[in-house]
């Protein structure tokens, strides 16, 4: 009869240890998967990220994105050339009545990517290109595109993966891949950076491993229409619900009023984020982006112009290091001390820059994902 009654109990005790070993492995494979967020303000430089990932890790782009991309790299080229060409007429470089009339034309009719291309060869063009490089209104793929001109014109062009990288789309909605790295499974989760597309991000904040946030360093001359003063966030969770995501904080030098610095605005939006309640266990990386378009406006734009305080800082100088230290010290002051930050300065458009920085970056949060495994 003893042998009866200690069978259901084996039994049971068997079933107990499979259940045990079956939370085991789902708690260790949720281990390996890791929610990654991609946040920052327009044109940081967010979409460029993904699309180096896409490179480095999954199959890069398929025929139909292509395709399409030959209409919006033209775009990007027509757009730009629109804005240089009402910069040229409106600035003191010499222009010929032949010029003139063209650039006109241009300002006023949407026009054939041919028609770019005949132009760029106008002394006034070329003299922009020289002498207003860092013009705030250039987009800066445009230094990309200019010199490969005659080979985006041709009838049977087909974009490269270089050209892809350096093309510029605006980011509307969510946009997520999934790719594996190393022993792990990456969610990576790219949300639109204007600012009608940020109340969305709330909804993506639950179960974040990681945030990279990216800045354009380079931005420092630019402005932004200033946001709504009744702009909060949708959340009741949120420690800093009734602060502004976005205003000028007095430093920067700001050209309009309702304008306000595109690098405070980056800054601002950083500092929101980092205090909201859902991410406070969650990795931050600061991406310091388009480092090389920052040391071509540094040696013709003083940094301390836009923004006085760098006068006070510990070199001063118009230096890439001095002034990358200072915008990174701009996103550290008045964090609380457990908000750990681990900094890069990078180039999102080369490829090789990209994948090296993002090991880096693995490398910090399977560690801390480890380390705080080790302690549950």
């Amino acid at each position: 009869m003893g042998l009866v009654t200690c069978k259901p109990e084996r039994d049971a005790e068997r079933q107990n240890r499979q259940i045990e070993t079956q939370i085991r492995a789902e708690n260790q494979a949720n281990k390996r998967k890791v929610k990654m967020l991609l946040l920052g303000v327009s044109d940081s430089g967010k979409s460029t990220i993904v699309k180096q990932m896409r490179v480095n890790y999954l199959d890069g782009f398929n025929e139909t994105e292509v395709v399409n991309a030959i209409f919006v790299i033209r775009n990007n080229i027509i757009d730009a050339f629109k804005n240089i060409s009402n910069i040229i007429l409106h600035s003191d470089i010499n222009v010929t009545p032949e010029e003139k009339e063209r650039l006109h034309i241009l300002i006023e009719i949407i026009l054939d990517i041919l028609v770019i291309n005949t132009i760029r060869q106008f002394g006034c063009i070329k003299l922009f290109f020289e002498r207003f490089t860092t013009h705030p209104l250039v987009p800066d793929h445009i230094h990309y595109f200019y010199p490969n001109l005659e080979r985006i014109a041709v009838a049977n062009y087909i974009p490269t993966t270089e050209d892809l990288i350096h093309m510029r789309q605006t980011t509307l909605g969510v946009h997520e891949i999934s790719f594996d790295f190393t022993k792990h499974t990456i969610r990576l989760i790219d949300v639109g950076g204007q600012k009608t597309e940020r109340r969305k991000w709330i909804h993506f904040f639950e179960g974040v491993t990681a945030v990279i946030f990216i800045c354009s360093m380079a931005s420092f001359n630019q402005t932004v229409e200033e946001e709504p003063k009744s702009f909060v966030w949708e959340s009741s969770l949120n420690r800093v619900q009734n602060k502004v995501l976005v205003r000028s904080s007095g430093k920067a030098k700001v050209e309009k009023p309702g304008m306000i610095n595109r690098l405070d605005e980056s800054v601002e939006l950083f500092k929101s984020i980092r205090e909201n309640g859902f991410l406070r266990n969650s990795n931050f990386m600061l991406f310091l982006n388009k480092v090389d378009l920052l040391a071509k406006k540094l040696s013709k734009i003083a940094f301390s112009d836009y923004f006085p305080d760098y006068k006070q800082w510990i070199n001063g100088d118009n230096s890439v290091p001095s002034v990358a230290e200072f915008i990174e010290s701009m996103f550290r002051e008045g964090l609380e001390a457990e908000h750990r930050i681990f900094a890069h300065l990078i180039q999102a458009n080369v490829t090789s820059n990209v994948e090296y920085t993002f090991g880096l970056c693995c490398d910090v949060i399977f560690e801390k994902n480890l380390d705080d495994t080790s302690l549950e």
